[in-house]
C-alpha cells in the first residue's frame, strides 16, 4: 500500500504496468482538493377559490434561488514510473510542460413556475365520483447562462451569429489570414465565425391522461387504470446542412426533432384492518409505456448519434432516428467466434480478423463488413416496470416497505478498460483459447471472445458497437 521505493516521491504505491488512467485510489485522494459550496433558497405561494360549487381554481408561484461557489486545486502528482498523467517525476522534478493549477467558478441560478388549473368534481348517483382538470403550468430559468423552458426546455446557448476580426493586426500592423493582400500590403478584415439561428425556440410538451379509480367490496380493494399520452416536438440538436452553405462553420442548433410517448398505468390495492390494532395496506403497480420518434428534419432523413464516450477510440452507441425508439443502440449483430483461418477466409471480409474474434453478419450482402451492415441491436426503454407497496402499523409502530423492478431494458457495458493488468470480471477465465466445434450464437457463459475494443453484453448476446 505504501511507497517502498528508495529516493522515490509520493506516500503511496505505484505500478510500473498500469501507464494511464488507472491510479492508486489513495494517491488520488491525497491529491484532491476540491471544495463546493451552495446556498439554495426556494418557496411556493398556493391559491385556492371555490368559483362554485365543486368547482375549485387552483394557482401556484414557486421560486428557487441558488448560488454557488466551487474551488479546486490540482497540485503536482507522480503516478507511477513511466505514467503517461504524471505531472512530477519520481525524483520530485516537475514533468515538462506541466504545473499546479487552480480554479474557482461561481454560479447563480433564478427560476420559477407558475401554475393555474381548474378542477370540477362531480357525481353520478351516490357510488361515482369523477373529477376533471384543466390548466398550464410554466417556467421560466435564468442565471449565468441563461436558458428558459415552458413545459420543456431551451437546453443550448442562444444561436447568435458571431463576426471574428484581425485582432493581431489591428495591434502590431499584421496578423493571420483574416484580410487580403493587396500587392505587398496585407489588409485586415473580419469574417463569419459562426452561424446563427433566429427561429430557435423552446422545447414544448404536452400531455393527456384518462383514466378511472374504482373501490369495492366495503373499500378493501382499490383498481387504478389511466391511459397517458405526452408528444414532445421542438427538440434541440444540430442541424445539417450542406457543406457549400456552412463553407467550413458548424451548423446552428435547431428544432428539429419530436417524439411520442404513450403508455397504461394499472394499480391494484388492498387495504385492510385486522384485528383492533393491526391496518394493513399494500398495492401493486405496473406501468407500459411505447416510446417513438415521430420526426427529425424537415425531410424525416436526420440520424443523430449520441451516447459518446471514449475508451482507447472515440464512440458512439445510440442514434436517434424517426421511426425508431429514441436513442436505440446500434452496432453489429453477432454470429459466433471465428475458430479458424478457414472460417475467417470463407466468411464475408473483416478486416483485421484473427480466430477467437467476433463474427459479424453482414446485413446487406455485399461480402464486406463495415459501418452500412450496423443495425439496432438494443432498447434503452424497458417493456414495463413494476412497483409494490406494503403498509403495515400496529398501535404507534409502522413499517413501510417499497420495491421496484424494471424488465425488458438493454444496457450498454463499457466500465471494463482494454489495459492486460487493468481489473477484469471473472468471465474472462472462459474466454476463447482455440478452436472448438461451433457454438450457438447466444450461448452464455462458455467461449467468450478474445479481448476486444468495445463489447455490449446484450439479453445474451455478444455484440461490438463501433462508431
Amino acid at each position: 500500500m505504501y511507497n517502498t521505493v528508495p529516493n522515490t516521491v509520493g506516500t503511496y504505491g505505484f505500478s510500473n504496468l498500469l501507464l494511464s488512467e488507472i491510479f492508486n485510489p489513495l494517491t488520488k485522494l491525497e491529491n484532491t482538493y476540491n471544495k463546493n459550496v451552495g446556498n439554495k433558497l426556494f418557496g411556493k405561494f398556493e391559491l385556492q377559490y371555490e368559483v362554485i360549487k365543486n368547482l375549485r381554481i387552483s394557482t401556484r408561484f414557486g421560486y428557487t434561488k441558488y448560488d454557488g461557489n466551487a474551488k479546486s486545486f490540482t497540485p503536482l502528482v507522480f503516478y507511477g514510473l513511466n505514467n503517461v498523467d504524471n505531472s512530477m517525476n519520481g525524483d520530485g522534478t516537475t514533468v515538462a510542460g506541466k504545473h499546479n493549477s487552480v480554479s474557482q467558478e461561481k454560479a447563480n441560478y433564478n427560476s420559477y413556475t407558475y401554475e393555474l388549473f381548474g378542477n370540477y368534481n362531480f357525481k353520478v348517483a351516490s357510488d361515482h365520483a369523477f373529477e376533471t382538470t384543466l390548466g398550464f403550468s410554466m417556467q421560466k430559468v435564468s442565471g449565468n447562462t441563461a436558458s428558459y423552458g415552458s413545459v420543456g426546455s431551451d437546453n443550448v446557448n442562444p444561436q447568435y451569429r458571431t463576426i471574428l476580426t484581425d485582432y493581431l493586426a489591428s495591434l502590431y500592423g499584421s496578423g493571420n489570414s483574416i484580410g487580403y493582400t493587396y500587392g505587398n500590403n496585407f489588409s485586415s478584415g473580419s469574417t463569419l465565425a459562426s452561424l446563427g439561428n433566429e427561429k430557435l425556440g423552446w422545447e414544448e410538451q404536452t400531455q393527456m391522461n384518462v383514466g378511472f379509480d374504482m373501490n369495492f367490496y366495503k373499500n378493501k380493494f382499490n383498481i387504478a387504470v389511466d391511459y397517458f399520452e405526452k408528444k414532445t416536438k421542438g427538440l434541440i440538436y444540430q442541424a445539417s446542412a450542406p457543406a457549400v452553405i456552412l463553407r467550413g462553420l458548424s451548423a446552428p442548433f435547431a428544432n428539429i426533432g419530436s417524439t411520442r410517448s404513450s403508455g397504461l398505468d394499472l394499480t391494484l390495492g388492498y387495504n385492510n384492518r385486522i384485528g383492533k390494532d393491526l391496518k394493513l395496506s399494500t398495492s401493486v403497480t405496473v406501468t407500459t409505456v411505447k416510446n417513438l420518434v415521430t420526426g427529425t428534419n424537415t425531410e424525416g432523413t436526420a440520424r443523430i448519434t449520441g451516447g459518446s464516450y471514449f475508451n482507447g477510440q472515440s464512440q458512439t452507441v445510440s442514434v436517434f432516428e424517426k421511426g425508431k425508439t429514441p436513442y436505440y443502440y446500434y452496432g453489429y449483430k453477432t454470429l459466433g467466434l471465428f475458430q479458424t483461418f478457414a472460417e475467417i477466409a470463407s466468411s464475408p471480409a473483416q478486416p483485421g480478423a484473427q480466430p477467437g474474434d467476433i463474427k459479424f453478419a453482414d446485413l446487406n450482402g455485399d461480402g464486406i463488413i463495415d459501418s452500412k451492415d450496423q443495425t439496432q441491436i438494443g432498447n434503452p426503454f424497458p417493456k414495463f416496470t413494476m412497483g409494490w407497496n406494503l403498509n403495515l402499523e400496529y398501535k404507534n409502530f409502522d413499517l413501510s416497505v417499497l420495491t421496484y423492478a424494471s424488465y425488458g431494458n438493454d444496457v450498454f457495458r463499457a466500465l471494463e478498460r482494454n489495459g492486460n493488468y487493468t481489473n477484469k470480471f471473472s468471465s474472462v477465465m472462459e474466454r476463447w483459447t482455440g478452436p472448438v466445434p461451433p457454438i450457438m450464437p447466444t450461448t452464455q457463459g462458455i467461449h467468450l471472445p478474445m479481448p476486444i475494443t468495445t463489447a455490449v453484453y446484450l439479453t445474451g448476446t455478444w455484440k461490438m458497437v463501433l462508431s
